[in-house]
């Protein structure tokens, strides 16, 4: 019975590690509607007030989450210290943790894998947990990863797909245009993704000016933006990057993916919101942003109900604060546009089920 609870609660803290990078707050989306930050001035939205948008995945709201899984994963280590899942994870969970502060976050991570070293140094996790490690600590003077690690976690690991990812990721560092196609497209083979995340993920793409740089700092962005460009051809000309937790120069006509969180979107208090992105510099108009949400996203993924508390709709309430942005406008406008960003509006309530949350922030915007 300990070993069936134990496994529940490991898939929960799993299931809390992916979904709670991402979710979003719609009480946070309707502080933004409060805020100065988010008013219109002639035709173009001001700037963007990160910490309080709604875009982000808010750290508060799974700090509890990460700190029960680190003490979980300690246990699990404590009871059985060759088992090189629990190390991975205790490895990962530390490394988002806000019970830690972050200046002891690099720190804690470097003894966990030190310690790690005399238990599981032949396992594939291992190598990972460098590799990632190397990840953390790259900078302007250190701008490469451990490949020596990725490759050896690669060879070691029976099932091969648990790498991709990271393979895709270093591609993508590297700007490796070659083993970027091969890794997205054997990746892809081995486990396709859902079509509604691809149409995310297209329409984030889609939100980005021609030939745009576009970060990101986690695997859920990254990954998908390569696949939706290298295996379905969407956005070939938009140039993706990985954001390092340490500060990085940007290039020109740059775009930051919202799930980089308040800390790093805060480093630019110019940025604007753009569709699915903020926009690191210069102006975006609120008829350019009306372009993007009426002629560039792909609406089609609202007419298929996703599964309840899923990633997808987790992903689509990210779709709210541009609506309700450019919504706002067309109202005090009286612009006949407002009725299709109602109706989307709805539907976005509608598929993550948060319908009574959206109708607060239309009626707030009344008032």
């Amino acid at each position: 019975m300990n070993s069936i609870a134990n496994e529940k609660k490991s898939e929960r803290f799993l299931t809390e590690g992916v979904l709670g990078i991402m979710r979003i707050t719609i009480l946070i989306l309707l502080a933004f509607l409060n805020s100065t930050a988010f008013s219109q001035q002639g035709s173009s939205p001001n700037r963007v007030g990160l910490e309080a948008t709604g875009l982000l995945y808010p750290r508060q709201v799974s700090n509890q989450a990460y700190k029960e899984a680190v003490i979980f994963w300690e246990d699990a280590i404590a009871n059985n210290n060759t088992d090189a899942s629990a190390w991975f994870n205790y490895y990962l969970f530390t490394s988002r943790s806000t019970a830690i502060q972050p200046d002891l976050i690099e720190r804690k991570c470097g003894e966990i894998i030190d310690k790690a070293k005399f238990s599981i140094s032949g396992k594939y996790q291992y190598s990972l947990m460098r590799y990632i490690h190397s990840l953390n600590e790259m900078n302007t003077e250190n701008p490469q990863p451990d490949s020596a690690a990725l490759w050896s976690a690669f060879e070691l690991a029976q099932d091969k797909k648990e790498i991709y990812p990271y393979l895709i990721q270093f591609a993508i560092i590297r700007q490796h245009k070659h083993l970027l196609q091969t890794y997205c497209r054997e990746y892809e083979d081995l486990f396709k993704m859902s079509s509604s995340l691809i149409a995310y993920h297209s329409n984030v793409l889609r939100s980005a000016n021609t030939n745009a740089h576009v970060y990101a700092g986690g695997l859920n962005d990254l990954i998908p933006m390569a696949i939706v460009q290298e295996v379905y051809a969407i956005r070939p000309d938009v140039q993706l990057h990985y954001y390092p937790k340490k500060r990085t120069a940007l290039l020109p006509n740059s775009f930051l993916c919202l799930s980089l969180g308040s800390d790093i979107l805060n480093r630019y208090p110019s940025g604007r919101l753009q569709g699915l992105l903020i926009k690191v510099e210069g102006d975006t108009k609120m008829s350019q942003l009306q372009n993007i949400l009426f002629d560039k996203i792909d609406w089609s993924f609202i007419n298929v109900k996703p599964d309840e508390g899923s990633l997808e709709t987790v992903l689509a309430k990210h779709y709210l604060p541009s609506l309700l942005l450019l919504h706002q406008y067309l109202l005090k406008s009286k612009d006949e546009h407002q009725i299709q960003t109602r109706i989307w509006l709805d539907a976005i309530g509608n598929y993550t089920g948060e319908t009574k949350k959206v109708q607060q922030a239309l009626s707030h915007l009344h008032d």
